[in-house]
């Protein structure tokens, strides 16, 4: 039975955004999940940062007498999608985020929370029409709420992130020894081979302003490798990316900024950029230099910041978005993130679901099936 104890707020703009930052981490601590993409740091930071003038703050508290029980970090935008003219309720951090989510605090009353949520949603907040949750865990609970509780949502395969839970190994060589001979095999030629070419030096910096000279160079090399589409953008390169960076890096409250390079006769050839949050490590960003591809610097520098976060206690890497055959080469473990669209009843919307949940999932099969023929 639905508690009646529920109090509901909605903060809608920064200066009451900034009035919760202390609630906000304390759920966080007794939260089901927890990620650094969900901290209050990350949702500030990314609203100052890349939010529209067109957008509107929608993040909603729920309260159990004093006690916040729930935060459902939203939005909503403007967007053009397949043609349709929409308004959206979304997840702050869309696509800057690789994992995005409801908190909620470890508690009975759980199931009553997630209901009362939806039903606020739909009934007291006003001018969206459509719900899109992207990128979220699979072991989501509301998640799970959603698909066996409310008709007409549609759910879609996001993202597939690979993670190390080095936790699981003693030291840094029994870790090593669990990888494929062909791994291991490859690694120690490549580190010959480089070797021989020139003077070469790893490091682990924790970044403390934007103004080190080594983002500079992972800027460079980041703007000459442009990131598959799809998976990764750019995160270095660009006005609104440093900003918002540079705000990250000001408002560091429980988590540090790594970057992890590999450095060639006083040069820097790969690297790697991540966000160590409560003994995890979010592998965030990536590139190498492409004259030096024949020695696999990106491999090479991702063995290094594995050796170096398991020195230094990390329990877990967390690959995030994408798989490639470096990240397959260290980590076997896989979490399946999910699309959820949400539909209010109206003709633009039956339209829009026919369009894209049933002819568009059509004529792609059709097309798969021409293709293997």
């Amino acid at each position: 039975m639905k508690t009646n104890k529920l109090q509901f707020t909605v903060i809608s703009n920064v200066e009451d955004l900034e009035t919760i930052k202390h609630e906000w981490s304390e759920l966080l601590d007794h939260a089901i999940h927890d990620s650094f993409f969900l901290t209050y740091e990350w949702i500030y930071c990314w609203w100052r940062a890349y939010s529209k003038p067109t957008d509107r703050m929608l993040i909603v508290l729920i309260r159990d007498a004093s006690k916040v029980v729930a935060i459902a970090p939203l939005m909503k935008s403007y967007e053009k999608r397949y043609g349709f003219r929409l308004n959206v309720l979304r997840f702050i951090g869309e696509p800057q985020s690789d994992r995005s989510d409801v908190i909620i605090r470890k508690s009975d009353i759980e199931e009553d929370v997630f209901e009362s949520l939806f039903e606020f949603l739909v009934q007291k907040i006003d001018g969206w029409e459509q719900m899109h949750l992207r990128e979220v865990h699979d072991q989501s609970n509301f998640y799970r709420w959603l698909v066996k509780n409310i008709k007409k949502v549609y759910v879609e395969p996001a993202s597939d992130c690979l993670y190390l839970p080095l936790k699981q190994w003693s030291t840094w060589d029994k870790y090593f020894k669990s990888r494929s001979k062909s791994t291991k095999k490859k690694v120690k030629n490549l580190l010959n081979q480089i070797l021989k070419s020139g003077a070469v030096a790893t490091g682990h910096i924790p970044i403390t302003n934007m103004n080190d000279p080594l983002l500079d160079e992972a800027t460079k090399i980041e703007q000459e490798n442009k990131p598959e589409k799809g998976i990764k953008q750019l995160v270095l390169h660009g006005e609104k990316n440093k900003n918002f960076q540079k705000l990250l890096l000001d408002n560091r409250n429980n988590y540090e900024l790594l970057l992890s390079v590999l450095i060639k006769n006083n040069r820097l050839v790969a690297y790697n950029l991540g966000y160590c949050y409560k003994k995890i490590y979010y592998f965030y960003n990536t590139a190498y230099c492409q004259k030096e591809a024949k020695f696999s610097p990106g491999l090479l520098i991702l063995k290094e910041t594995i050796h170096f976060l398991k020195q230094k206690n990390v329990e877990e890497f967390d690959f995030l978005r994408g798989i490639n055959v470096n990240k397959k080469r260290w980590a076997t473990n896989l979490r399946k993130q999910k699309n959820i669209y949400y539909l209010k009843n109206s003709m633009k919307n039956r339209l829009y679901s026919f369009m894209v949940f049933s002819l568009r999932p059509f004529i792609k099969r059709l097309l798969f099936r021409d293709t293997d023929k």
